[in-house]
């Protein structure tokens, strides 16, 4: 007697409907437009139009292996299998040939499966949500409250509650992003040792849950960015068409992508000049684009290590392991960019503005070449395993170097912590 599978969210722990949007998300952005008027044709034209405009990897899905165990045990038993699937054909064949264990494919045909073999995938969790949402994530926007810190205005409380604001609406848009970026890199994620872990490229949280909060997140964070700030909201929006255009196109060219991803950082310090009103620093925005670059570096020359052992390439983007020597020096190099620019500023009018002492910062400059230094050092080791500025935020040494650059401060002696609105 032959066995009935069920594919979608059975054998599969995921649905070939959202599969294939993901794809054409990440294949043939554009026809999302077109997605509605499909959907008017009827479920099945709309997964026959997904069909004929995506490629899937049927290799990569996540399917249920206990389950999938089972089944290859009723086969060496000798019993058929019959995939029967409400998804398309030419997507559940694919499904069919990558498995190489069935002897037919066949279409429900909206009717209802009796005796199909069912094995029921776990629900989503808190954890895959937050895990999704990247949480952890939300940490980088400290850089936020860079200009109240060195303008001396962070003890101004109306200020620092916008600015809080502000970095939470920033939080909601990132986490956006985030969904976004994992939608459109299932199949890179689903290649990679670790990225093949999270919730939906493991299939632990549905696809359909990202394709809605993804837009709900947008929409919340940018409206209540433009009840907060018209500058800020135009920042927040920048934002938004920068990370999407580097999820889709800008990581996987090299050198710009780098570049990219320092400049969404440096929008956050940016984002908290426009929503509090202090002064525009060409010195802050010129220190923090070099540091933040440097980080960046930082992050491929971590990929690219972890990839000397395995591929010639870095998967999903454009760097190969033999350019990690020259992106190990290009990053090192703009560390110490951002460290002649400090010097330069420590030279400046404004640092007389703000310091009864001022000479006393120049103890900065050496106790900042010894922090990226060290990070770079963790990073040629291997000892740093994930994005560095989620690094450095949790780094208990780089919180004893704030501490003492705080205490320097203190001996500069600023002239006034209160500010003025």
């Amino acid at each position: 007697m032959a066995l009935c599978v069920d594919l979608d969210g059975t054998l599969l722990r995921t649905n070939l409907l959202f599969e294939s949007l993901a794809r054409l998300l990440r294949q043939k952005p554009w026809l999302l437009l077109v997605v509605p008027f499909w959907r008017l044709q009827g479920s099945a034209a709309l997964q026959r139009h997904l069909a004929r405009n995506v490629s899937l990897d049927a290799a990569t899905l996540p399917y249920n292996a206990a389950y999938l165990e089972w089944l290859r045990k009723q086969k060496s038993l000798g019993r058929p299998l019959v995939l029967v699937t409400a998804a398309d054909l030419t997507l559940a064949r694919q499904v069919s040939a990558a498995l190489g264990i069935f002897d037919d494919v066949q279409p429900t045909g909206g009717r209802t499966l009796d005796g199909a073999a069912a094995f029921a995938t776990p629900g989503a969790s808190l954890r895959d949500c937050i895990a999704a949402l990247r949480v952890h994530q939300w940490a980088k926007n400290i850089l936020g409250f860079a200009p109240l810190i060195t303008s001396h205005e962070i003890f101004h409380l109306a200020l620092v509650w916008r600015c809080t604001l502000a970095m939470g609406l920033f939080s909601l848009c990132s986490s956006a992003q985030y969904i976004l970026n994992d939608l459109v890199d299932l199949e890179s994620d689903r290649r990679h040792a670790t990225k093949r872990m999270r919730p939906f490229a493991a299939g632990t949280l549905p696809l359909w849950a990202g394709f809605v909060f993804a837009p709900w997140l947008l929409a919340a964070s940018l409206a209540g960015a433009l009840a907060l700030s018209a500058p800020f909201a135009l920042t927040l929006a920048v934002y938004t068409v920068a990370a999407l255009s580097y999820s889709l196109h800008f990581k996987k060219s090299v050198l710009v992508d780098v570049f990219v991803l320092s400049g969404l950082l440096l929008l956050r310090v940016i984002a908290g000049q426009l929503v509090t009103g202090v002064v525009y620093s060409v010195w802050l925005l010129s220190f923090g684009f070099f540091l933040l670059l440097s980080l960046a570096f930082a992050k491929r020359c971590i990929e690219l290590s972890n990839s000397r052992g395995g591929e010639e390439s870095l998967s999903g983007r454009g760097y190969q392991v033999a350019d990690l020597a020259q992106v190990n020096a290009f990053g090192v190099c703009s560390g110490f960019l951002a460290a002649v620019v400090f010097m330069l500023y420590l030279q400046s009018e404004r640092v007389r503005e703000l310091y009864r002492s001022p000479d006393f910062l120049w103890l900065l400059s050496p106790l900042f070449l010894y922090w990226i230094t060290r990070v770079w050092i963790l990073s040629s080791r291997g000892r740093i395993h994930e994005d560095p500025v989620m690094f450095v935020l949790k780094d208990r040494p780089t919180w004893w170097v704030a501490c003492l650059a705080a205490l320097i401060m203190a001996l500069a002696g600023a002239k006034s912590w209160s500010g003025n609105p």
